[in-house]
């Protein structure tokens, strides 16, 4: 099938890279994130198609056994569209494989502007401040986080679309073979000229738009005063609509407070109907604005489960809510990803695996990384006096990866530990000041989703665990 590319040049197209640890190695797909783990004979017989030798050149050292097998591998990687075959020379480096912990994603908050003033913000330390990162910096950075192979950045902010060399950032991002998995933005600046640049990016990367509710009232949430709220409102929601009509792939975040939890469930309907492509729901965390805006927003946690109770049961009726072609994300209660790999899991399981945040960490718009976006209290170090490489494989930054459900005190002996991962153990320090602590949003949640969700979702056809309080 292949005898007539011979003497052509093997090349592993542009969409496709090479990932992976001494460990670990995989196919890449830079446009969809999508990984093929490699044995080790593939991952080296793929570093040779570099655009630097022919296939009859790399065939010469190997038996007619294994050339066989070596055509039938490309031949598959050929109908993915993972390899081609050229007359000229296109040379193209892969970076070496790292040491494990592989570092494979970061959330990358690029500013610390912003055109709101959110009621709940966690990171209000980090906002307005005049010490962003340089596009010089950030250059530099994204070329070191090619060589320690990281996979995909989500980008953050502040608000990311303020900073004017966002898409010159997101070019240098691609061009080092990094995916953009995602941005994270309040939808103001969302005009009709970023949605064109948005749409020539080479990644199929999904906006997290924040949207709080379906009235103009909403907008309360993110510090505009009643005079504003409607010009404002009805901006965000004619933007969301011009990206979604234009192809952008676009996921609402929303935040439940006292003024949105009535109307909440009828927001599910309203989402469909604008054709976004899922909803996130969570409570605020009790962090940054915050704390000082708690009595004004903040309600019962049980008040908001009889609500999220609601949403579920609406998604679970909707024809076709198994074809994914609305995503539904409720924080603690429902993420069908979650469910496909749900288990129970031993003591010695790694917290942060709970939600694949082991081999990541988040950088702020200083420089400053953090284990994670929320961990805003534990500055592991600062780009501009360390490299990403020493922070990132630093004993700080390992012990909190490594933190195991058994090293917690507060849940060592809970009898529901095996199915929460004690929670996140940033939110026990906004809650208790203490990462050994339980994490009080998590403990109710599971218990009410042991009771009431759980239930609900079996006789729906997802399969769980035989779940219940194990004592």
């Amino acid at each position: 099938m292949l005898n007539k590319y011979h003497s052509k040049i093997v090349n592993l197209t542009g969409l496709y890279t090479l990932k992976g640890s001494l460990t670990e190695q995989f196919l890449y797909n830079l446009r969809n994130r999508e990984k093929f783990a490699l044995d080790s004979e593939q991952y080296s017989f793929l570093r040779m198609c570099d655009g630097q030798k022919s296939l009859s050149e790399i065939l010469k050292d190997y038996d007619s056994d294994s050339q066989k097998v070596i055509l039938e591998f490309l031949g598959n990687l050929r109908q993915i569209g993972a390899v081609c075959f050229t007359k000229e020379k296109n040379p193209r480096e892969f970076p070496d494989l790292v040491l494990d912990p592989q570092l494979q994603s970061v959330h990358f908050e690029l500013t610390s502007r912003c055109n709101m003033r959110c009621r709940h913000c966690y990171q209000e330390s980090y906002l307005r401040q005049p010490t962003d990162l340089t596009f010089e910096e950030i250059q530099k950075l994204v070329r070191e986080m090619r060589k320690l192979q990281v996979e995909k950045i989500g980008i953050s902010g502040g608000e990311p679309f303020m900073r004017p060399d966002l898409f010159e950032i997101i070019r240098i991002i691609e061009e080092n073979e990094i995916a953009i998995s995602s941005i994270l933005t309040n939808g103001l600046s969302l005009n009709n000229k970023v949605i064109e640049k948005l749409l020539k990016c080479q990644g199929q990367l999904s906006l997290f738009v924040s949207l709080d509710g379906m009235k103009p009232e909403a907008m309360k949430l993110r510090g505009f005063g009643p005079d504003q709220c409607e010009q404002v409102f009805n901006r965000l929601i004619g933007n969301i609509q011009n990206a979604v009509k234009a192809g952008i792939p676009i996921m609402i975040n929303t935040v439940v407070t006292k003024d949105n939890v009535v109307n909440i469930c009828q927001m599910y309907d309203w989402l469909k109907e604008m054709e976004v492509i899922g909803w996130r729901i969570a409570l605020p965390k009790l962090a940054g604005s915050f704390t000082k805006h708690q009595s004004e927003f903040a309600l019962p946690r049980e008040k908001v489960f009889e609500e999220y109770l609601k949403i579920i049961k609406r998604h679970l009726e909707t024809e076709n809510w198994k074809n994914n072609n609305f995503r539904l994300q409720i924080e603690h209660f429902f993420r069908v990803e979650v469910f496909e790999n749900l288990e129970i899991l031993p003591p010695t399981a790694f917290v942060c695996d709970y939600e694949g945040k082991r081999q990541s960490c988040c950088i702020k718009p200083n420089g400053d990384v953090t284990p994670c976006p929320l961990y805003i209290d534990l500055v592991v170090g600062n780009l501009r006096k360390q490299s990403l490489e020493s922070i990132w494989y630093s004993k700080t930054m390992q012990q909190i990866k490594d933190i195991r459900i058994c090293d917690v005190k507060g849940c060592q002996f809970c009898h529901l530990s095996w199915l929460c991962a004690t929670g996140c153990r940033a939110n026990a320090i906004f809650l208790h000041d203490s990462r050994e602590a339980p994490d009080d949003d998590a403990c109710a949640a599971v218990k009410f989703f042991i009771d009431q969700v759980a239930p609900m979702l079996r006789e729906n056809g997802i399969k769980l665990p035989e779940i219940q309080e194990r004592r």
